[in-house]
């Protein structure tokens, strides 16, 4: 999945702590987010020019009353954790 395709980035990944699980320390870790916003009149996707003047370019029509908004969440890196059944 591209990066281009799941909206613009609003938050880094970065670890932000551990934690201690049994005897290992954990790594405690924030995902990247992404935002991608659409004018829910016409199913357009809102670029920063519509953004700045609050009008749709693609309907004529205010978005921000109505908006939809797609959030992906990505984990960049999974902690390795261990059960007795073996690997989770």
């Amino acid at each position: 999945m591209s990066d281009d395709n799941i909206g613009k980035k609003v938050q880094d990944a970065e670890q932000i702590g551990t934690e201690k699980v049994g005897d290992k320390e954990i790594p405690i870790l924030k995902p990247e987010v992404y935002v991608k916003i659409y004018c829910s009149n016409c199913n357009a996707e809102v670029d920063d020019e519509e953004k700045a003047t609050g009008n749709c370019n693609d309907c004529g029509k205010p978005w921000a009353e109505s908006k939809a908004k797609d959030v992906t969440i990505r984990v960049v890196k999974m902690p390795g954790t261990f059960g007795e059944g073996g690997e989770l």
